[in-house]
């Protein structure tokens, strides 16, 4: 089994995870074992972050190279000495930008506990489809890097953008789910 393919399967198994935790915080609303499930969520959402952002950056890598030795590029072995090179560079970015995303996880429930409530609710709802997760994870720390006008809602009449856009996600998600059979035949 190759590494990509290991991380695959580990990316599925941890986005099941996070969608039955997150159940499980909604189902045991009022007691300490919500908070217990939000940080294990949040722990796991870390770790799905990198995997798919290191997954990605990899197959971005194959992709270029792919598309280099279709226009006549030889030196592959340079090639993959550079993407060793800067391996060490990309994993800590990502390690940096997870940490980052996890951070801002926990202040979102630790200040907004109803916010965090609905974040739970939609990973619930993507039951465990990881690119949906990863979807949603990339628009959460996209609208949070500025946390003074993604969080704090001081007009509770106007609808929240964060919440908007992770409702969009997930309903997109599932919807799509009906026409991709269907695209199949």
């Amino acid at each position: 089994m190759d590494m990509a393919r290991a991380q695959s399967l580990l990316a599925g198994s941890l986005s099941g995870r996070i969608s039955d935790a997150s159940e499980g915080a909604r189902l045991m609303h009022g007691t300490p074992a919500v908070k217990v499930a939000q940080d294990k969520v949040i722990d796991l959402m870390q770790y799905v972050t990198q995997l798919t952002a290191s997954a990605k950056y990899y197959k971005n890598r194959k992709m270029n190279l792919v598309q280099m030795v279709q226009n006549g590029f030889r030196n592959i072995e340079g090639y993959n000495e550079a993407t060793a090179l800067g391996a060490g560079e990309t994993a800590q970015r990502i390690f940096q930008d997870s940490q980052r995303f996890g951070s801002t996880m926990r202040m979102i429930a630790d200040n907004q506990p109803e916010l965090m409530d609905q974040f739970l609710m939609a990973y619930e709802l993507t039951d465990g489809r990881i690119d949906t997760i990863a979807k949603m994870n990339q628009y959460i720390f996209g609208m949070t890097a500025d946390l003074g006008k993604g969080i704090i809602n001081l007009n509770p009449e106007v609808e929240n953008k964060i919440i908007a856009g992770v409702w969009s996600n997930v309903y997109n998600s599932i919807l799509s789910a009906f026409v991709t059979p269907i695209q199949a035949l």
